[in-house]
């Protein structure tokens, strides 16, 4: 599991294990969603994604790159959350209460 004060040491791991393979991407991070590198210098670039989204109680992260990290939270981790809830949920109707709080 991936913690904030882990970060550095997975980045540089991860970068190793690039670097393998790609001798030419030594001290670079690559997105495992959009391929784009970026270099490990800059962590401003690079985030903590959710393996499972925060709202529907995920608490395991994988670096990703900061664009793609925002692209899902904006569009896919909030469906995922409200879906996981719906199934978990006993009454599972679409228009049950605890479902619609942040709808107008």
């Amino acid at each position: 599991m991936a913690k904030k004060n882990n970060k550095p040491t997975i980045l540089r791991r991860l970068t190793q294990s690039l670097a393998l393979f790609y001798p030419e991407l030594a001290g670079q991070f690559m997105c495992p969603t959009c391929l784009r590198t970026y270099p490990i210098a800059q962590p401003d670039k690079i985030s903590d994604g959710h393996i499972i989204p925060r709202a529907a109680g995920g608490g395991i992260f994988t670096p990703i790159c900061k664009k793609c990290n925002d692209a899902f939270g904006a569009k896919q981790d909030n469906w995922f959350g409200e879906y996981v809830r719906l199934v978990k949920l006993r009454d599972s109707s679409i228009l049950h209460t605890n479902l619609r709080r942040s709808y107008v």
